[in-house]
């Protein structure tokens, strides 16, 4: 099994899909870019 470096998979795959691959990228640039929002700072009570 081939794992990105710095991929950490909590249920090791055999095979994971390209798609999967793609949305660990796409998720790593978008906190690059943007950060990130910690649990307390979200008002979970008035989400909309």
């Amino acid at each position: 099994m081939k794992i990105e470096e710095g991929c950490r998979l909590r249920v090791p795959e055999v095979n994971p899909e390209s798609e999967e691959i793609e949305a660990i990228r796409e998720g790593r640039k978008d906190r690059a870019e943007n950060g990130t929002v910690s649990h307390e700072e979200i008002d979970w009570e008035n989400q909309n």
